[in-house]
């Protein structure tokens, strides 16, 4: 039977991973760099990056103890090229997934020993960031992993522009129709819900570089918060507060401090919900949910009550023009 052409993808992805070294063969290079120029622009390359960029080492284990994998350890599907979808706040293309950042990272992926036993299967994935490219991206699914990790993962993680991430499909309640939920947001892009195929058969399936879209400048609203502590005696000093789309608590969320007037700057964000964190009180108690409409001023206002305790005692929203009617 004739291949389709998603099989003839995969087969030359192979034969690409296995002309570099990367799925057996010669050694691959010892040492891959990810760096981000002062202009934001991101490229790949196997040697350090130069001075006054942001320079992250990918992988740096000798090639003698990489582990190259022989072509047929792990099943591969990939998609064929430049397919795309776009959904709401996102878009997905598989235009570069035979470039060199793309190869090593499949191949990084297929040495997951959950692959490596035939009893699993993951989705791989690149995150990119339209406009801004210097934002924090909050993920969220049933298990996820980065490149180097060869064990544990959790359901929330954060990445930078470039980076990959594995999803591992492990069965979830989120699951729907064969499909595993993928949520992905940033405080200057909004969230993105994406349903992804769980792979029909254990192996390594890839998705794609998935673009998180940016909000229109129309379409940000600003976040102010305030704090009364003052008056309670054994307050914390040095109040801030963790803000994030999807998460907050531990290292999870952007820490926004109050000065000694209990204020904090002006925060723009995306429209969307927000997740509130201050973790000067008590971990438990002290987290809080706020919506933000598009172009909307929101103010914060906290209260504490005890040195452990602190609650919102009032919000204020100011509508945007067009939604006010001005």
């Amino acid at each position: 039977m004739p291949a389709t052409p998603f099989e003839r993808c995969g087969r030359a992805l192979i034969a690409a991973l296995s002309g570099l070294g990367l799925l057996g063969g010669p050694p691959a290079a010892a040492a891959l760099y990810k760096c981000t120029g002062a202009d934001g622009k991101l490229r790949f390359q196997d040697r350090p990056c130069a001075a006054g960029e942001r320079s992250t080492e990918i992988e740096s284990a000798a090639p003698s103890a990489r582990g190259a994998a022989a072509e047929d350890d792990v099943e591969l599907q990939v998609p064929e090229r430049g397919a795309a979808q776009r959904g709401e706040n996102f878009r997905i293309d598989t235009r570069e997934v035979q470039s060199a950042a793309w190869l090593e990272a499949i191949a990084q992926a297929s040495r997951q020993p959950s692959l490596r036993s035939r009893g699993g299967s993951m989705t791989l994935l690149r995150v990119l960031l339209e406009g801004d490219r210097s934002a924090t991206v909050q993920l969220q699914a049933a298990k996820l992993k980065g490149l180097g990790e060869s064990s544990g993962g959790g359901s929330h993680r954060e990445a930078s522009h470039g980076d990959f991430v594995l999803i591992e499909h492990i069965h979830a309640s989120t699951r729907e129709r064969g499909k595993d939920r993928l949520t992905l947001a940033s405080l200057s892009h909004g969230r993105a819900e994406i349903r992804v195929a769980v792979p029909d058969a254990d192996g390594l399936w890839v998705l794609g570089d998935v673009t998180l879209l940016e909000a229109p400048t129309a379409q940000k609203g600003t976040l102010e918060a305030t704090i009364e502590a003052n008056g309670v005696a054994g307050a914390p000093q040095g109040i801030a507060m963790r803000l994030g789309p999807i998460a907050v608590g531990g290292r999870y969320g952007a820490r926004i401090a109050f000065d000694s007037l209990g204020r904090t700057r002006p925060i723009s964000l995306a429209p969307g919900s927000y997740e509130i964190a201050m973790p000067d009180f008590d971990a438990v108690t002290s987290r809080f949910r706020v919506e933000l409409g598009p172009g909307e001023r929101l103010r914060v206002h906290f209260r504490a009550t005890s040195p452990r305790v602190v609650e919102i005692f009032e919000i204020d929203r100011e509508p945007s023009p067009a939604s006010s009617g001005r």
